[in-house]
């Protein structure tokens, strides 16, 4: 079992304002994610690209990060959702979204 962590840990270091996905309007969406899903902002960020469809690869370029790096946040990401595939990332983030009633 992981253990559960506060979903804002050291959110600034985890996710800097010059990375993509932080305008305004993105960072709320991230918090969102954070808040219903039990994640990083950092871990949300990636939670998304991997919704999208995304690779590791693509998800380090975008993120500005080692593709291991990538490949590690997936990793967590999945077993915090408590999912074995990266196709179910999506429908899990929706339902947690729905269920804390933030939409999808």
């Amino acid at each position: 079992m992981i253990p559960a962590r506060p979903p804002h840990l050291d959110a600034d270091a985890a996710l800097p304002d010059t990375a993509p996905d932080t305008t305004s309007d993105d960072r709320a969406a991230l918090v969102a994610i954070a808040d219903a899903c039990g994640l990083t902002l950092r871990q949300a960020a990636v939670a998304r690209l991997v919704a999208r469809g995304l690779t590791n690869i693509q998800i380090a370029a975008a993120l500005g990060i080692s593709r291991y790096t990538a490949r590690n946040h997936v990793a967590e990401v999945l077993a915090r959702l408590t999912v074995a595939r990266r196709g179910r990332v999506r429908a899990v983030m929706n339902e947690r979204l729905r269920a804390a009633g933030c939409g999808s």
